[in-house]
């Protein structure tokens, strides 16, 4: 048995629960066969004889070892490996899954009983510092394929990489449908906030867009909160933050049900808004 083999049982047998002179004394066996005594057992394992009778008790308990057949605890016999390492681990096996399936019933009995003060639900994250929030909707924007529903997107939001990944988006086919509310909520000035915010040339664009009609908005009467829906499977809303009470923060939801919610919010408000063909476009266009 060379020494990497050695290493490579040390290392089961460790995993399967002998300490380190039952380890030793195992690989003894190994080496030198059956009959040893427990002087033999010492010298060439280099265990202290006075560990030597607790260490091979231990092993004879879990039959990787035997007494002689006359009973004499002064000599020992190799068991089988294959048989005695198998039967080690499938006892070990049992042991592991009632380990875990106790502690999975810990765990549910705690999430049962917790309560967080602010927590948020799952398939809710909270992005409260101002970097976070002004990389988020560009990043959502870049991923969008197919429409993108903004309400009363605060002036906060628009940055650079928001303006561009907004003009990108609408280059490679994305429908955008922007409501404006004519009771704006708190820092929110839209469309002139996007208007005002562009270059001269993406002006331009944007208008060619608007009337190539990828780009959509309508004035409505009604304030709704300030929230942005990429293709109907993420919402990016503004909310109050539940730890600081600062209410520069963007809650990104992505549960189906709160969606669908968002959704049927902004159609309900679309239907009912009107058509917005803000001057600045048509000054451009002229």
């Amino acid at each position: 048995m060379d020494d990497l083999k050695e290493v490579e049982i040390r290392n089961l047998l460790k995993q399967l629960g002998l300490s380190s002179f039952e380890q030793k004394a195992y690989l003894c066996f190994l080496r030198n066969g059956s009959g040893l005594t427990a002087q033999e057992i010492s010298t060439f394992a280099h265990i202290p004889l006075t560990r030597v009778y607790g260490v091979m008790k231990r092993l004879v308990k879990l039959r990787l070892v035997s007494t002689d057949k006359l009973g004499n605890p002064t000599r020992f016999n190799l068991e089988n490996p294959t048989s005695a390492l198998r039967f080690m681990l499938r006892k070990y096996l049992v042991k592991v899954d009632e380990e875990s399936k106790k502690i999975e019933a810990e765990l549910e009995k705690i999430l049962m009983n917790l309560s967080v003060p602010n927590s948020v639900h799952r398939g809710w994250n909270i992005y409260e510092e101002e970097y976070d929030v002004k990389s988020l909707i560009p990043s959502l924007l870049a991923s969008a394929k197919n429409e993108v529903l903004i309400s009363d997107v605060s002036y906060q939001t628009f940055s650079e990489d928001f303006l561009e990944e907004f003009m990108l988006a609408l280059d490679r086919g994305v429908t955008i449908k922007v409501l404006v509310s004519t009771n704006p909520s708190p820092g929110s000035n839209v469309p002139s906030a996007l208007i005002e915010a562009l270059e001269p040339a993406q002006q331009a664009k944007v208008a060619m867009h608007y009337w190539e009609k990828r780009l959509f908005m309508r004035k409505n009467g009604r304030g709704l909160a300030q929230f942005a829906i990429f293709d109907g499977l993420q919402v990016a809303y503004a909310v109050t933050s539940p730890r600081t009470a600062k209410y520069f923060a963007t809650l990104l939801v992505e549960t189906k049900e709160t969606i669908n919610e968002f959704y049927e919010d902004f159609h309900d408000a679309w239907d009912k808004a009107v058509e917005l063909r803000p001057p600045t476009f048509q000054s451009i266009q002229k």
